[in-house]
C-alpha cells in the first residue's frame, strides 16, 4: 500500500497558492511515474518516461524534487554501484 498523497496538510491542500499546488502536482507526477515499476527503478528512466509524455521538468528539478520526496518518505532510495542510486515508492507501514 503506498501513501496516497504528497500534500503535508491533506484538508488544506485547498487552501494553498497555485505555486504550492503546482508543486505537489509535479510531486504527484513524479511519484505516479515511479509507481508503475514493481521494483527499485534509476532516476534517468523515470525522467526520460516523464519527458516523452511532455512533462516538461529539467533534469536538476526531478533530482531535486526525488530527494524531497526521500526525505519525506515518499520514496525510497538505495545505492546501486558506484555513485549510483535506484529508486522506488514507499510503502505505508502501519502502527500497530
Amino acid at each position: 500500500m503506498y501513501r496516497s498523497t504528497p500534500y503535508p496538510f491533506q484538508s488544506f491542500k485547498s487552501t494553498l497558492s497555485k505555486r504550492k499546488k503546482l508543486h505537489y502536482q509535479i510531486n504527484e507526477l513524479i511519484i505516479e511515474n515511479f509507481g508503475v515499476f514493481d521494483d527499485y527503478t534509476d532516476a534517468e528512466t523515470v525522467w526520460l518516461t516523464m519527458k516523452a509524455k511532455g512533462i516538461e521538468l529539467s533534469i536538476s528539478s526531478f533530482y531535486n524534487r526525488l530527494k524531497e520526496l526521500v526525505e519525506e518518505g515518499f520514496m525510497e532510495k538505495k545505492p546501486n554501484g558506484y555513485n549510483k542510486f535506484v529508486y522506488k515508492v514507499a510503502a505505508i507501514k502501519s502502527h500497530k
